[in-house]
């Protein structure tokens, strides 16, 4: 008769298995029973219950459940907390402690994400080593954090830092490496430098479709990073291109209304609008609209972000009942959860009275 943990430990093959092939709601479900199995053991090891807690609250992180996802980062944290000794246990440590924070820095907490990414790298360098594959990932989430508040410099010492560890110890062609040089062409895009961050974002398309092949789901994301700097630079029609390869990436793989699908119309739309081309626009942008509201709720601060630009482009054709009613249906989510003299609310607020000095 099969043991409960080896079991379990199969289960989890099983469900890493089926969110690499794109089936994310079988392996959460997976997951979950895995969890189940562990809980109910005599034998039950709350490290065990720490890993797949971590697995299970990736799956989530990526389906944007970022509620949920974030409670099973915090329960591996608790689980972990006062657990010492294996170097297993100060990896799933490091682990739980940057998850955790990249959940809050995704949610808008930025003292606690700050607290916990810093604890990360502290954690990591003092208990596995400066140069440990761990504390190269803790570096980046960290640096993550650091780019999206406007510390571009640390973010990019960081930055530098984990890629140096990572092509060390995983060689110059591997996902994780890839996924540096995607960060770093991300980085120059909020700098204003696209053509500086171009060949950082092509090196990260070259290491995935090498690692992955020209069809993985994967590549799509650092396409659209190539897009991105692309369109910044006027370079429209290969940059178009790039967004409805990323868009046939997702779509194929997953679902015509998968959330990444809504990322990319998106971008289109903004293309469109760059080139003139209102109508086009407007109904990817709509498009954009409806699948974000679908998978997030209508009250979420993307669903208002594509609000605003919709509000935005109606506005440019004189449009202007239209616009204020978009613009207004933007604000009242962003008053909901945004601060006060958040640059966003404050910038929407300043949008929808005008419009409403010009009705």
């Amino acid at each position: 008769m099969i043991h409960e943990i080896d079991f379990a430990s199969s289960l989890s093959v099983v469900a890493w298995r089926s969110y690499e092939s794109g089936n994310s709601d079988g392996a959460k479900a997976l997951y979950k029973r895995a969890l189940r199995v562990l809980q109910r053991s005599k034998k039950k090891n709350d490290v065990d219950i720490a890993a797949v807690l971590l697995r299970l609250g990736c799956v989530l992180e990526n389906n944007r459940e970022f509620a949920e996802a974030g409670q099973c980062f915090q329960r591996a944290c608790d689980l972990l907390t006062n657990r010492t000794g294996e170097k297993r246990i100060h990896r799933l440590k490091v682990r739980a402690l940057y998850h955790m924070g990249r959940i809050r820095r995704i949610q808008g907490i930025a003292a606690e994400a700050e607290s916990l990414l810093k604890q990360a790298v502290d954690y990591a360098e003092e208990n596995l080593g400066s140069h440990d594959l761990e504390c190269a990932l803790a570096m980046n989430q960290l640096g993550m954090y650091w780019r999206n508040i406007g510390q571009y410099h640390q973010a990019k010492v960081l930055y530098y830092r984990a890629l140096r560890i990572l092509e060390t110890k995983l060689g110059a062609e591997h996902q994780k490496v890839a996924s540096l040089y995607h960060n770093l062409s991300d980085l120059e895009y909020a700098r204003g430098r696209y053509k500086k961050g171009e060949p950082f974002a092509r090196r990260a398309v070259l290491i995935r479709m090498k690692m992955l092949g020209p069809e993985h789901p994967d590549l799509a994301h650092d396409l659209a990073m190539l897009a991105n700097l692309l369109q910044a630079q006027r370079k429209f029609d290969e940059a178009e291109k790039l967004y409805y390869r990323a868009l046939s990436l997702i779509q194929s793989r997953y679902a015509v209304d998968h959330y990444e699908a809504a990322i990319y119309l998106f971008s289109l739309a903004t293309l469109h609008v760059a080139r003139g081309e209102y109508q086009q626009a407007e109904w990817l942008f709509w498009q954009a609209l409806t699948i974000k509201e679908k998978k997030l709720g209508p009250n979420h601060t993307d669903c208002a972000q594509t609000a605003l630009k919709l509000a935005e482009l109606y506005r440019a054709q004189k449009k202007y009942e239209e616009a204020q009613l978009l613009c207004h249906r933007a604000l009242v989510i962003y008053e909901k959860i945004l601060e006060p003299n958040h640059p966003q609310l404050v910038y929407c607020r300043r949008n929808y009275e005008q419009l409403r000095a010009s009705a």
